[in-house]
């Protein structure tokens, strides 16, 4: 690697920390100008949703299985029926 893909190479990576560092302080300034009630809502709203989507999920599995009989079902015979020829 010559000098000058060395110099590029840590110039990138500089910027590359560097964009990183900003996102971050952006992200927790727009936190701060939100109320921790308004995350803590969010989290429980999110939590209630998975919960429906879960009961949803429950439900079509359990239309998908057949529901349980008194009576077990009468085995199917493998030998071929007779038939009548004239």
């Amino acid at each position: 690697m010559t000098t000058t893909e060395s110099k590029r190479a840590k110039g990138s990576s500089e910027f590359s920390e560097h964009a990183k560092a900003a996102a971050k302080a952006a992200v927790r300034q727009w936190k701060s100008l939100l109320p921790d009630d308004f995350w803590h809502y969010g989290r429980e709203a999110r939590r209630e949703t998975v919960l429906a989507l879960r009961s949803a999920v429950n439900t079509l599995i359990d239309r998908l299985e057949p529901a349980p009989t008194d009576t077990p079902p009468k085995p199917r015979s493998t030998r071929k029926a007779k038939v009548e020829v004239e």
